[in-house]
């Protein structure tokens, strides 16, 4: 029974490219002193297509059978990581093989990474298929309700286990370095078959990986090499965009999470630097309204919103005139072009608000870029109902022409009259802050001063 299970492993290992052909042998004996076994019988029967759950099952009974461990949730996981990190390359292997395949390209990088966290059983495919899914009508439109099953609940016993278990502050939290190996506890999942890339951020070391309960498609996470505080600060965006610049495949398709940021940080920081800087003063000297004047920062980041969509055209371009891409062609470039500056210049139209709102709050358009990314982000759950058209940043894309079934996943076709209706809504709203925005009391102290001196000047004259 145990050859047997053993032998399925390693074929396992071997079809899903886990073990060379060359390393059964080594990998067939670390599984048997797993087992505390000396004996091996090669079984006659041939064994491919091999099912991983229904594999891993076997070797576990057999586990329980042996003493070797709990009938328990907990432990079965604990011991069936163990056995999948005998299947395993070791850490520099995979950072060659990742680094080597990002070279030509960084798709094939993360592809490979990807598929190597899944075929580890680090993502537990079997347990995610059974994740439960379901929508339900609100006031609001559809919403969807999941329910996460890559985490399985513990049983009383283990519960117990845990509370009993012996403190340790070691591995520090579960997105630390040292948990690539870990062999786990009660209290603490095993991450021997964890692997990690290793990466720069904002020349500092970190650490890039996936995440083993997949709350949503290629889940991944990237974390500091050393225990730091979370903060919102410049230092933060600087980080984001390193990523960016790493892995473009992995987020920068998505221009509703990016471009919004970008646009929120730049409007308000043209606003917020005229109190920053007490320049508000000198410009409220010309016979210029405030609200005249916010509108005008807001033409200038709207027209950097159309040169940023051009740039991205141009470089397309560029790329694709290089690598000589099938399917690139004048037609082409003048449809999806002009879709990609359209895209750029409605999303610009939608952070208007934001860039008012945060913008003549001192200090706080850093925070408004944030709660724009998570605005921004949004987009990618509305599939189907009233917000798949109607909410701003959705809109901004249907208006463009995009199609939101390959974007983010829609469900049903979109409604082109609520994407205007949600465009004018942003719109409207601008207008409304627009017209009830005042100078600061500062600003406008500042004034009257400077005036009533004057005169005082022209008095004594």
């Amino acid at each position: 029974m145990l050859s047997k299970g053993i032998a399925k492993l390693v074929q396992y290992g071997v079809e899903s490219g886990l073990v060379p052909e060359c390393e059964k042998n080594y990998t067939t004996n670390l599984l048997l002193d797993v087992f505390h076994e000396d004996e091996y019988t090669e079984p006659e029967e041939k064994f491919s297509g091999v099912d991983l759950e229904e594999t891993l099952n076997e070797l576990l009974d057999e586990a329980v059978k042996r003493g070797l461990i709990e009938d328990s949730v907990v432990y079965r996981d604990l011991f069936d990581t163990r056995l999948m990190n005998c299947l395993m390359p070791r850490p520099a292997q995979v950072q060659k093989e990742f680094w080597d395949r990002y070279q030509d390209d960084p798709q094939k990088a993360t592809d490979y990474f990807y598929k190597l966290s899944q075929d580890s059983n680090y993502i537990r495919r079997y347990r995610v298929k059974k994740d439960q899914k379901w929508k339900v009508d609100s006031p609001y439109g559809e919403i969807d309700i999941t329910i996460n099953l890559s985490k399985p609940e513990k049983d009383p016993k283990a519960i117990a286990a845990a509370k009993n278990a012996k403190a340790s502050s070691y591995p520090k939290c579960l997105l630390c370095p040292e948990n690539e190996g870990y062999a786990g506890r009660v209290n603490h999942p095993a991450r021997q078959n964890h692997r990690i890339i290793p990466i720069t951020i904002n020349d500092t070391p970190w650490g890039f990986q996936y995440s083993p309960y997949v709350y949503y498609n290629e889940h991944c996470i990237v974390f500091n090499s050393k225990h730091t505080p979370m903060k919102i600060e410049r230092n933060a965006f600087i980080k984001l965009f390193d990523f960016v610049k790493l892995f473009a495949n992995v987020i920068w398709g998505n221009t509703q999470i990016f471009l919004p940021i970008s646009l929120v940080m730049i409007g308000g920081w043209l606003i917020d630097r005229e109190n920053t800087n007490d320049t508000m003063k000198n410009l409220l000297t010309v016979p210029v309204s405030y609200p005249k004047l916010l509108g005008g920062k807001l033409i200038v980041t709207i027209f950097l919103s159309i040169l940023f969509g051009i740039y991205s055209v141009a470089i397309t371009v560029l790329t694709g005139t290089l690598a000589g891409l099938d399917g690139f062609s004048a037609d082409v470039l003048l449809r999806q072009g002009a879709q990609v500056v359209a895209a750029a210049f409605n999303t610009s139209l939608v952070c208007m608000p934001m860039i008012l709102i945060f913008g003549q709050m001192r200090g706080a358009y850093l925070g408004g870029s944030l709660l724009t990314f998570f605005l921004g982000y949004c987009i990618l759950f509305f599939k189907s109902g009233f917000l798949l058209s109607a909410y701003p940043f959705s809109a901004a894309l249907i208006l463009a022409g995009f199609d939101m079934q390959e974007y983010n996943g829609a469900t049903q076709a979109p409604s082109v009259s609520l994407a205007v209706a949600g465009i004018a809504a942003v719109l409207v709203l601008t207008m409304a802050i627009l017209l009830l925005s005042r100078p600061s009391k500062k600003a406008g102290n500042n004034k009257k001063k400077k005036v009533k001196k004057g005169r005082g000047r022209r008095r004594v004259g």
